[in-house]
């Protein structure tokens, strides 16, 4: 079946799907003039809406709309639907279509039909306003809002920076019957506070079975107040404690991740998630401090960051001792401010579930050009599409992340977060901006659908949307870029005919989507400080293509080519629960074009072994560190001149996550700098202020080795080792990712009594 009529099919699938869905119950039709109107047995959650059927208006001008109509037969005397609409307007002064949105209702006491004017999706549930018609005359009984029969909340619309610390007034969707006491629980979305409560949880999960962490504990703190509503004062100081357990999170989740899925379903995709937890507050124990991480009354650290968990993909989740289940949406309180707080991010975390609904894309995968996570960007370019969409706005991430360079995800990692996190108002192309991570190349897919979108007519630009949803819904999991835009340009063809879609393939085309290689030009990559991913996991042996290759030029005379880049350490205590090991690089050159990479099963039957033809492995050496990152450098020397291509390979077991990646030509390999033995006075020296500024408060250890007042070089050294073997990290080498000032006694203890079990952890290594 050709791409066209899959999409055609798809979109009478959900156009039928949209007016009645699993819930309703077939009882007839009505005809108005040239509307025609099917009734339904309408029930939310098993509970009848307003004691009313459902019905689906339809028209040759308007698309299928959602209303509601009396239950009792009709009278003689009722007039059709669009007459009792232009009375509302002539009494009113106002404009009513039958778009969606407009429902209708019956007023029990009365006897009267009731109109009211509301959004649709879980939002057709609050009543606006109410008017109170005599069926025979047309004459306006009344006129009221009628707020009591919803929960109400306020929130930010975008975030505290954007509305100026204002907050807004809104109906809750699926809240009509909240009372005093109730917490946001809606039958599809429920909310959960990480509370702190001191308990602990135990990580087998992860393989660590004895071994508890204290955690925040999920449960609703969110209570309605005597009216039914929800209205809390902001509260996001990360210094403050109070703040990461405020109430207002779990209101600003449940808002905006259910005008989200209201959102989709207006595009004609209803019932893509199904029943979820929404946790907020998320914050994590210091790892870093065992002792601390293992005490019920050890301080929880902010977590920056918020990540969606869809059926199939939840058993990470396990590592922060989280009792939760499929379809989970999590929240940090960040070191910056509250990841609720923005409804950019609560919209890019509910488009992951609707993303793996749709197409299940995978995160990544191994091809013939090396490591492939073009599905995993696609996934991230969806996400922060609808997320600017739905929240009219071009920043993702703005409230949450700092503007300083220096912030991290985390303690020496190598990626560096700007303010806002994304923008999709700026150009981006193939592959000059690949960078080899997911969410840096998300920028290709998600900057190509906003600036065709904003070039749309306003009145266009929903269509479009639908287009995008619908391409989304013909992907395989591992497809990419091209894909992506093949797909989306039926869609957009199918919506606007083949003018529009001409355009938008041209538009894909021109910013490389089609035949998007992962292989950039060596100008490309030095003008930037993003990282790229060069592989690893351990599974490919005996080493793990990157994500890219650069292509760089050698010239005449300069035969000798030098490769700088810094690299993320291994970040302990991670490595212990399976994220994060070692990371051993080399270099990869062929000349003339990039490599190709070919996989068999390895004869032990445990993963693939990986080999490229025509290309020479070359050695990478680590010659120091700084900032705490680890410094890697290598020379190619003897090199014709020509074009090569360099891909960084890793024959750890570690992420591999490199930037700054730099080439330079050379006429030869420079001599090393030569570095003078410190004088034995020196050495002592700088024991002493080691010792002094690690273990200050300590109890001084009474087998520490001693200096020989008569020693040479070597002694001195050995000396200074055995010091650091007995006080420092208690194995002879450095605690991996962690810089020597940001060690602590507690790490000392916490291994000597855990020691067994974290050393068969270690894969062997200290």
């Amino acid at each position: 079946m050709n791409a066209p009529r899959t999409l055609f099919l798809v979109l009478c699938v959900s156009l039928l799907a949209s007016t009645a869905s699993a819930q309703e119950t077939p009882t007839g039709d009505l005809h108005f003039g040239d509307l025609t109107v099917s009734r339904h047995r309408s029930v939310f959650h098993g509970e009848p809406v307003f004691g009313s059927d459902a019905i689906s208006v339809r028209s040759p001008r308007h698309r299928a709309s959602r209303a509601v109509v009396p239950t009792p037969p009709l009278r003689a005397c009722e007039v059709p639907v669009e007459t009792l609409v232009r009375r509302v307007e002539e009494a009113f002064g106002t404009t009513l279509t039958l778009e969606p949105g407009l429902t209708y209702g019956y007023s029990a006491q009365t006897g009267h039909r009731v109109v009211r004017l509301v959004p649709r999706g879980l939002e057709a549930l609050r009543l606006g306003v109410s008017f109170e018609l005599d069926l025979c005359d047309l004459s306006v009984l009344d006129a009221q809002p009628l707020l009591q029969t919803v929960g109400e909340g306020e929130v930010f619309l975008h975030d505290p920076d954007l509305d100026n610390g204002q907050l807004t007034r809104v109906a809750l969707p699926g809240m009509d019957t909240a009372s005093a006491g109730d917490f946001l629980s809606n039958g599809a979305f429920t909310t959960l506070n990480c509370i702190d409560d001191g308990q602990l949880y135990d990580l087998e999960p992860v393989g660590l079975a004895g071994l508890s962490v204290h955690m925040c504990s999920p449960q609703p703190k969110a209570a309605a107040n005597a009216s039914g509503d929800f209205l809390f004062t902001p509260l996001d100081d990360p210094t403050n404690p109070a703040s990461g357990e405020d109430e207002l999170a779990e209101v600003m989740a449940f808002y905006h991740v259910t005008r989200a899925v209201q959102q989709f379903e207006s595009l004609g995709f209803p019932g893509l998630i199904g029943p979820t937890n929404i946790v907020v507050n998320l914050r994590v124990p210091d790892v870093w401090q065992l002792l601390e991480a293992m005490s019920p009354n050890g301080d929880l650290l902010p977590f920056p960051n918020a990540f969606a968990c869809g059926a199939g993909n939840c058993d990470f989740i396990a590592a922060f001792g989280l009792p939760v289940q499929n379809n989970t949406l999590l929240f940090g309180q960040g070191n910056i401010g509250d990841f609720a707080y923005d409804a950019t991010i609560v919209t890019h975390e509910l488009t992951h579930l609707i993303v793996g609904r749709l197409a299940g894309l995978a995160s990544e995968f191994y091809d013939e050009q090396g490591f492939n996570p073009q599905p995993g960007s696609l996934n991230e370019g969806y996400a922060d599409y609808f997320g600017a969409v739905f929240n009219e706005q071009v920043e993702i991430g703005a409230y949450v992340f700092d503007l300083s360079p220096s912030f991290k995800l985390g303690r020496n990692t190598i990626r560096v977060l700007p303010k806002p996190l994304r923008r999709l108002d700026l150009p981006a192309r193939c592959p000059q901006d690949l960078r080899g991570e997911v969410h840096d190349d998300s920028l290709l897919w998600s900057r190509t659908l906003w600036a065709f979108r904003d070039g749309l007519d306003a009145s266009q630009r929903t269509d479009f949307d639908t287009a995008v949803l619908a391409g989304m819904a013909m992907l395989m999991s591992r497809d990419g870029f091209e894909d992506a835009a093949r797909v989306t340009t039926d869609a957009v063809r199918a919506a606007f005919g083949d003018a529009t879609a001409d355009a938008f393939e041209a538009h894909t085309r021109a910013n490389g989507l089609w035949g998007c290689e992962r292989v950039v030009d060596q100008a490309h990559i030095e003008s930037v400080s993003d990282s790229f991913t060069a592989g690893g996991g351990g599974w490919i042996k005996p080493w793990t293509p990157p994500a890219l290759q650069v292509m760089v030029d050698v010239p005449e005379n300069l035969p000798v080519l030098q490769l700088d880049f810094v690299a993320a350490p291994p970040m302990f205590p991670f490595q212990f629960l399976g994220y994060g090991g070692q990371s051993s690089y080399r270099g990869l050159l062929r000349a003339d074009g990039p490599a190709t990479f070919i996989y068999v099963p390895s004869a032990d039957g445990v993963g693939y072994d990986v080999s490229a033809e025509g290309t020479s492995l070359f050695d990478i050496e680590r010659v120091g560190s700084a900032d705490g990152l680890e410094v890697y450098r290598a020379y190619v020397e003897g090199l014709q001149p020509g074009r090569y291509a360099v891909a960084v390979v890793n024959s750890g077991d570690g992420d591999g996550r490199i930037a700054n990646l730099k080439f330079s030509n050379l006429a030869s390999v420079p001599e090393p700098e030569v570095e003078l033995e410190p004088t034995y006075e020196e050495a002592v020296e700088v024991a002493e202020l080691v010792e002094l500024a690690e273990f200050e408060d300590v109890e001084p250890l009474s087998d520490v080795a001693e200096v020989p007042a008569e020693a040479d070089a070597e002694e001195v050294n050995a000396a200074l080792d055995a010091n650091e073997t007995v006080s420092g990290s208690g194995c002879a080498c450095q605690l991996q990712g962690q810089p020597r000032e940001e060690r602590g006694w507690p790490w000392v203890a916490a291994l000597s009594v855990l020691g067994v079990v974290f050393m068969r952890r270690r894969r062997g290594r200290c």
